[in-house]
């Protein structure tokens, strides 16, 4: 089955976006939130979009067609087999649901002109199954490496497999940072088209820049600490042991120091915080849309990473979102590309999580940080540039509509990122 294509002397239709994912939209918050903004942005913009999000059953209790998850206005298409998924073998499902994308994948492409425009995401391979042809246009959204679950094994041979199938069909390539890029490149070649750096972008709406921060640490009794917030879970790589052990040291040096920690995973993060006093620490979970109201008061976000490949090309939501709450950024040596920013816009400090002797270094720079007068209005115009505000111009003028000039180019490149 091909792509329909218009008749000469018939009316070209309005050129429309389509995005076509299959993955995990219900449980991976990163995930939703990066398409979310990307769409909600590009809509705003004027362009005409339609979905096609598939979702590989996590849960035996959701329901079977389309299902809407609170926070993403788009459908998400599940399988059907609840019961069959609680007891069937995992790998035996798995290969049904993958007949359910390929007929979930040709209804879709149905749907698509040859002169539209398609970003594809996710695992795909059943895309190149006879479900048709892909239009010129067409754009491969990578988010993250799958070497993060691990590095062998049949599953990750696949999924590799399949990428290197995106890398051939999609002429087009969008990552969420520059090593991102140059990791693909590396592994499957180089665009054979356009490759476009997206990262993870702050949303002004949702995180706007608070000008009465004394009043805010006033009332939440912080107006006598140097506060040190951490956003996220406990998971291994947030490194949160390291993290909780520096503010240790922190507070040698700085005995008002306060460790503020908005987490889900209250109960792990106070079983390392309990050798400290508990006048030094809290902990506590708020939905991500408070966040802004309160994170204003804190003096510094905690974005601790090790030397990892994962982390190397990774694009966190909350290095954004901590600048556009004024906060600099306490960041691993190897953060996708914000640990350079943060050395060459004065926007924090480098740390490495392995090598604590060098922490003493950090901690006077961060003595001597809070007499930078300017640092914080640094913060929320470097967040400024890395906002879907800003970005969304661009996206528009990629994606072949027509808007206003913005304030940032996307990085591109036609043969690969550097």
């Amino acid at each position: 089955m091909g792509l329909s294509v218009p008749c000469r002397g018939v009316r070209l239709a309005r050129r429309r976006l389509h995005l076509i994912f299959a993955g995990d939209v219900i449980e991976s918050a990163g995930t939703r939130s990066y398409m979310r903004e990307m769409l909600q942005h590009l809509a705003g913009a004027g362009v005409e979009l339609r979905t096609h999000c598939f979702q590989f059953r996590l849960d035996p209790d959701l329901p079977v067609g389309e299902y809407r998850v609170d926070d993403f206005d788009h459908p998400v298409f599940l399988a059907p087999g609840g019961r069959v998924f609680r007891f069937l073998p995992r790998p035996a499902y798995r290969l049904f649901e993958r007949f359910v994308l390929w007929r979930f994948l040709r209804r879709s492409l149905r749907q698509i002109e040859a002169h539209d425009t398609v970003i594809g995401s996710g695992c795909l391979g059943a895309l190149y199954l006879g479900a048709g042809r892909l239009p010129a246009n067409a754009w491969w959204l990578k988010l993250g490496l799958i070497e993060e679950e691990g590095s062998s094994g049949i599953r990750y041979r696949t999924r590799k497999r399949i990428e290197a199938m995106h890398a051939r069909r999609f002429a087009n390539r969008i990552v969420v940072s520059g090593p991102m890029g140059a990791f693909i490149s590396g592994e499957y070649g180089a665009a054979r088209g356009r490759q476009l750096v997206l990262p993870c972008l702050v949303d002004l709406d949702r995180f706007p820049p608070v000008t009465e921060r004394d009043g805010l640490r006033k009332r939440l009794g912080l107006s006598e600490r140097f506060v040190l917030a951490y956003v996220g879970t406990a998971a291994p790589w947030q490194c949160a042991p390291e993290t909780v052990a520096f503010f240790a040291r922190l507070r040698e040096q700085l005995p008002h120091a306060f460790f503020w920690v908005f987490t889900p995973d209250r109960a792990q993060f106070e079983a390392l915080l309990e050798a400290l006093p508990t006048e030094s620490w809290k902990t506590e979970f708020r939905p991500h849309h408070e966040l802004a109201s309160v994170l204003p008061a804190a003096d510094m976000g905690c974005l601790v990473r090790r030397c990892e490949r994962v982390n190397r090309v990774a694009s966190p939501l909350k290095f954004p979102e901590y600048l556009s709450c004024g906060l600099p950024v306490l960041i691993g040596p190897e953060v996708g590309d914000y640990s350079r920013l943060v050395g060459e816009g004065r926007l924090g400090i480098v740390i490495d999580p392995d090598r604590p002797e060098t922490w003493s270094q950090a901690i006077q720079a961060i003595r001597e940080m809070q007499t930078d007068a300017g640092l914080r209005e640094r913060c929320r115009m470097a967040a400024e540039a890395l906002s879907w505000q800003t970005f969304a111009p661009q996206l528009l003028q990629v994606f072949g509509g027509e808007g206003k000039e913005g304030k940032a180019s996307l990085p591109t490149e036609e043969t690969g990122a550097r």
